[in-house]
């Protein structure tokens, strides 16, 4: 199976090159960095929804939408943006916290 890359990356790599790849991503040494990353992300309680373009590409499009760069309150939004799925709901954890920041905002605009 891992002789030689799947048929939609195979004009990628050559055949070494992916033999080298192969052999790094199956070596003690890599899995003991993936074991280390992914206990760090396990600590992750709030686990945002930013996609590949990250916060930078989510915050781009929320000041493009309100046609000025961000303040105090729109970085707020931008939180609960970036921690909202795609059906628009927002995970447990990050439910309480986005339930928080706008009661905040309300006060404060109040």
């Amino acid at each position: 199976m891992l002789d030689r890359p799947p048929d939609a990356y195979a004009s990628c790599y050559k055949p070494e090159d992916w033999k080298e790849f192969v052999a790094k991503r199956c070596s003690p040494e890599w899995a003991k960095k993936r074991k280390k990353m992914q206990d760090i992300r396990s600590q992750n309680t709030y686990n945002h929804h930013a996609g590949r373009g990250g916060v930078k590409k989510v915050e781009e499009k929320l000041e493009k939408e309100l046609g000025h760069q961000l303040t105090i309150y729109d970085r707020a939004d931008l939180w609960i943006r970036i921690h909202t799925n795609k059906n628009g709901e927002l995970d447990g954890p990050a439910q309480e916290v986005a339930d928080r920041i706008v009661s905040s905002i309300y006060h404060i605009c109040a």
